[in-house]
C-alpha cells in the first residue's frame, strides 16, 4: 500500500523546482522594462508678421549696402554696355541724365521764387509774351534737335539731357508764373507727359539692351547685378554662365543621361 500511495505522489505530483533552474530561468527572461513616451515639441512656425519684418530687413540691408549705393547713384547696372550712360569718379558711377538735367530744373525754379530780379525779368513782355514762355519754347527746340542729332555724337547727347533740365525748369516756373487756370494747365501737361515719355523710353531700352545681351536679362547670374542680387537673397548668386551656353551645355547632358538609362535597360533585361 505504501507503494502505491508511492507511486500516485511521483506521478501526479510536480518536480520541485531546483535552485539552478530557477537561476537559468531568470536569466533568460529579462524584467519588463518601464514604457516611455517621446513627444517632440511642435516647432512653432514663424508668424507672417515676422517673415515680412525679416524680408524688409533684407531689403533696408541691401539697399543701403556698398552695391546697392552704386546701382541708387548710377540708375543703371555695373556693365560695360551702360559705361556711356554713367559718369566714372574713381569707384563712384553717377547717371548722366539725373546729373545733367536735374540741376537746372531746381535752379531755375529756386532762382524764380528767391531772386526778385530774375523773376521781374521772366515776367517781362518781349514781342507780346512773357521772356520765360520765349525760355520754353527756344529750349523746346533745342531739345527736340538735340533728340533728332544724339546718335551722331556723343557730346549732342550729353547737352540734349542738359537743354532737356533747362526746359522742365522753365516749365515749371511758368506754371508758378501763370495768371489764368489754362496758362498753368498747358506747362504742367507738357511737364509731366515729357516726364512720363521719358521714363518709358529708359525702360523700354534697358530692357533691349539687357534682352540682347548674352544674360538675357536674368538678374539672378547677371555680373552687373550680381553684388547686389547677393545682398538682396542673404547668399550667393546662381552659377554664372550665360543664359545660352547654359542651354547648350543641358542639351549636351540630357543624351548622355538617356543613353546611360537605355544601357541599364537592356542589361536589366539581359539579367535572368
Amino acid at each position: 500500500m505504501s507503494n502505491n500511495i508511492d507511486n500516485i505522489t511521483g506521478s501526479n505530483m510536480p518536480e520541485t523546482a531546483q535552485p539552478s533552474d530557477l537561476s537559468t530561468s531568470s536569466e533568460q527572461v529579462p524584467p519588463p522594462q518601464p514604457l516611455s513616451l517621446e513627444v517632440d515639441a511642435p516647432q512653432k512656425e514663424p508668424s507672417a508678421n515676422a517673415k515680412e519684418i525679416g524680408q524688409f530687413r533684407a531689403i533696408l540691408r541691401a539697399v543701403f549696402s556698398k552695391e546697392g549705393i552704386q546701382l541708387l547713384l548710377s540708375h543703371h547696372p555695373n556693365c560695360e554696355k551702360y559705361e556711356s550712360h554713367v559718369f566714372k569718379i574713381g569707384r563712384l558711377r553717377l547717371c548722366k541724365g539725373c546729373i545733367l538735367s536735374y540741376p537746372p530744373v531746381y535752379t531755375i525754379i529756386l532762382m524764380y521764387i528767391f531772386w526778385n530780379a530774375a523773376r521781374t525779368f521772366l515776367l517781362t513782355k518781349s514781342f507780346r509774351i512773357a521772356n520765360i514762355y520765349w525760355f520754353v519754347i527756344g529750349f523746346g527746340v533745342l531739345t527736340l534737335g538735340g533728340y533728332a542729332l544724339k546718335k551722331y555724337s556723343r557730346i549732342i547727347n550729353d547737352f540734349t539731357k542738359l537743354f532737356r533740365g533747362i526746359l522742365a525748369g522753365f516749365l515749371v516756373a511758368s506754371v508758378f508764373a501763370a495768371t489764368t487756370w489754362y496758362y498753368a494747365i498747358i506747362p504742367a501737361l507738357l511737364f509731366f507727359t515729357g516726364l512720363a515719355f521719358l521714363s518709358l523710353k529708359r525702360g523700354k531700352e534697358m530692357d533691349t539692351t539687357c534682352k540682347e545681351c548674352e544674360w538675357h536679362g536674368n538678374f539672378e547670374t547677371c555680373p552687373g547685378f550680381r553684388g547686389f542680387y547677393e545682398r538682396l537673397t542673404g547668399g550667393t548668386s546662381k552659377d554664372q554662365q550665360p543664359a545660352g551656353q547654359l542651354e547648350s551645355t543641358q542639351q549636351q547632358i540630357a543624351p548622355s543621361k538617356v543613353g546611360s538609362d537605355t544601357a541599364s535597360e537592356v542589361i536589366a533585361e539581359k539579367e535572368p
